[in-house]
C-alpha cells in the first residue's frame, strides 16, 4: 500500500511572538491503547528521548525515516474503524436491531457524513499486510481514531458539530455553541490536556480549549496520528481559544492575552519527549525525529504556522508554505496553528 512523501521544504525568517510560559506539572499518561481497550488503566512512565544515533539532518533524510516509521506493520488484530463499501454497508440494515453490536462491541458501526464506518479486527491480506502509514492522513479508510466535522451549513452559517471515532470502539460529539466553538475532549488517541481553564476571570475560570469545530478535528486527528506513528505517545495540549473565539488570556485577573490565539485556530503545546525538569525542547535522538515527523503531520492536516524553541533553527524542515517563527517564548512550548490566529 502505498504511504506518504514528505513535501519540498521552505524557511521562513524568524519572528517573535508573545505568549503564554506554559508551566511544567506531574500528571499521569493515559494507558496505552491495548489497556484502553481491555478497560484496564496502565500507569506508564513518560516517554524519554532514546538515543538512537544520526537524526535526519536533510528533508531527504527525514522523508526516509518517515516512510521507514509508517511502514510498521500493524497487527491485523488490533481492531479498528474501518470506512464500508456500500456493498458492505448495505448488509448492516439486513441485522435485527436488538441485535446489532453496541457501541464499543465488535462489529458496532455509525454513519458519518453519509459514511459507514465500523469498529472490528477487520481481515487483513497477508500479501498486502497493514501498516502505521496506512491508518494515517486524511484519505485512510482504516484508522484508529478519527474525528470529522458533521453539519455544517456555510449558505446558513451554521458550522456543525464535532463527531469522534474513538479507539475503544465508541463514537462521541462535541457540539459546537452558539459562537461556532466546540471544546477539544480532555484526551483523545494521542494527547492529553493540561492547566485546563485555569486563569480566573473575576468569580470564573476562562475557557481555554476550544476552537472552530475544524480545528478542533484538525488537532485530533494530528495527535492520532502522530499516537499511530509512535503507538503510546501522548502529547500534553495547552491554551487554544476561549468558547468565544477570544485568545485566552494570560493570568488570572490581568489583562494580557495571547496574540496569536484568536478565532480558534491555533493550539499549544508541550514538545515530544522535552526535557523533564522545564519541558525545553530537546535535540538529540529520537527526541528531534518526533518534533519534525509531529511537524509533518501537522501539515497533513492542514496547519501552515508553528512557533518554535530558538534551539530547533535550522533543523526542522517544513514543507514550502509552512511558516516556521522561533523564539526563546518558545523554548517550551511548540504553537501550531492554520493561519496567523490574529485579531
Amino acid at each position: 500500500m502505498a504511504t506518504k512523501q514528505v513535501r519540498p521544504v521552505a524557511r521562513p525568517a524568524a519572528q517573535a511572538e508573545e505568549v503564554r510560559t506554559a508551566t511544567p506539572e506531574a500528571s499521569t499518561e493515559n494507558s496505552v491503547i491495548a489497556a484502553q481497550l481491555a478497560g484496564v488503566e496502565i500507569p506508564r512512565p513518560r516517554p524519554r528521548p532514546a538515543n538512537l544515533g544520526a537524526v535526519p539532518t536533510s528533508a531527504e533524510e527525514l522523508a526516509a525515516a518517515m516512510l521507514t516509521r509508517q511502514g510498521r506493520e500493524i497487527d491485523p488484530s488490533t481492531p479498528r474503524w474501518k470506512q464500508l463499501d456500500a456493498a458492505s454497508a448495505s448488509t448492516l440494515g439486513l441485522i435485527a436491531p436488538d441485535q446489532r453490536p453496541k457501541p464499543g462491541e465488535p462489529g458496532y458501526s455509525t454513519s458519518i457524513n453519509g459514511r459507514v464506518w465500523q469498529w472490528d479486527a477487520h481481515a487483513v491480506d497477508p500479501k498486502d499486510p497493514l501498516t502505521a502509514g496506512d491508518l494515517m492522513g486524511p484519505d485512510a479508510t482504516q484508522v484508529l481514531s478519527r474525528a470529522f466535522v458533521e453539519g455544517a451549513d456555510p449558505e446558513k452559517d451554521v458550522v456543525g458539530d464535532v463527531k469522534i471515532l474513538n479507539p475503544d470502539g465508541t463514537m462521541s460529539v462535541q457540539a459546537s455553541n452558539s459562537h461556532g466553538m466546540a471544546e477539544l475532549p480532555e484526551s483523545g488517541l494521542g494527547f492529553e490536556t493540561h492547566n485546563r481553564n485555569d486563569v480566573k476571570v473575576g468569580k470564573t475560570r476562562q475557557k481555554d480549549q476550544w476552537g472552530t469545530p475544524e480545528s478542533v478535528a484538525r488537532v485530533m486527528n494530528t495527535m492520532a496520528d502522530y499516537g499511530t506513528l509512535f503507538p503510546g505517545a501522548a502529547l500534553s495540549i495547552g491554551d487554544m481559544s476561549t468558547d468565544t473565539g477570544q485568545s485566552p488570556r494570560l493570568y488570572s485577573n490581568r489583562s494580557s492575552r495571547h496574540k496569536s490565539h484568536y478565532n480558534g485556530t491555533q493550539v499549544d503545546l508541550r514538545y515530544p519527549d522535552g526535557d523533564a525538569s522545564d519541558n525545553r525542547a530537546t535535540t538529540t535522538g529520537e527526541s528531534l525525529f518526533r518534533q519534525q515527523a509531529l511537524l509533518n503531520v501537522a501539515e497533513d492536516w492542514g496547519m501552515d504556522r508553528a512557533y518554535a524553541s530558538t534551539s530547533l533553527r535550522g533543523k526542522l524542515f517544513p514543507a514550502e508554505g509552512t511558516d516556521v517563527h522561533y523564539d526563546r517564548g518558545h523554548n517550551d512550548h511548540l504553537h501550531l496553528g492554520a493561519g496567523k490566529g490574529s485579531q
